[in-house]
């Protein structure tokens, strides 16, 4: 049994990177915890719009039991805005409190800039020397902006992990059914049929009926 901790940008990228993962971990007895570092608000969003998302995250939440939900609230879409000290911080002190073996966060080379912010400054966060329980580190990739990455050295998603969801995709697809506000129709990334298409291409490189694939930034034996 372990501390695994998923960081996600929004919202949502838990779910289309690792839900099937987290869910399977939650049934090997490993305790959850879920870092959010943006929040909506209404320079976006209309306040009905914002209460949805609030509504959504407390019941993504309970489904995967994340035993705390860390809400950082930095403004999303405009996270180069925000002064990286301040990010840094409050990231070390979410890993400070939870103490996780395991880390999962977004790829930080794909197209949405709030990813590429979220994953530099959590990297920096992560060196090796400031937190030795931290054994493992992988980034997940996240159907509507890894993909969307400009073809260019260095920006390659290249998986070298994987984890069977065979079990779990049917519920992972039923938790992304929870973010109303994100819902898409076929053929868009973020609907079922892209999620099950992935899951599907991801578990043929293993064998598997559905899997979920990874980076791996960092591996302790």
């Amino acid at each position: 049994m372990s501390n695994v901790l998923v960081i996600s940008t929004h919202p949502d990228d838990e779910t289309l990177g690792i839900g099937g993962t987290l869910l399977k971990k939650k049934d090997q007895g490993d305790s959850l915890y879920w870092m959010i570092v943006t929040s909506a608000h209404t320079l976006y969003w209309d306040e009905e719009v914002v209460s949805c998302k609030e509504t959504e995250i407390k019941m993504v939440a309970q489904a995967y039991g994340f035993q705390k939900t860390f809400r950082l609230g930095f403004p999303a879409a405009s996270l180069n805005d925000t002064h990286r000290n301040d990010l840094i911080g409050a990231m070390r002190r979410v890993l400070e409190e939870v103490k996780p073996e395991t880390v999962f966060l977004m790829f930080g080379r794909d197209i949405h800039t709030d990813h590429q912010m979220a994953f530099e400054c959590a990297m920096v966060v992560m060196k090796p020397f400031r937190f030795p329980y931290l054994k493992s580190i992988y980034t997940y990739e996240t159907l509507s902006s890894t993909e969307l990455s400009p073809p260019l050295l260095g920006n390659a998603f290249v998986p070298n992990a994987f984890c069977d969801i065979s079990d779990y995709l049917d519920e992972k697809i039923r938790i992304m059914g929870l973010y109303q506000s994100e819902a898409q129709e076929y053929p868009m990334p973020r609907c079922t049929e892209s999620i099950r298409g992935l899951a599907r291409f991801r578990g043929g490189v293993i064998g598997v009926p559905y899997a979920e694939s990874f980076m791996v930034l960092r591996e302790v034996l």
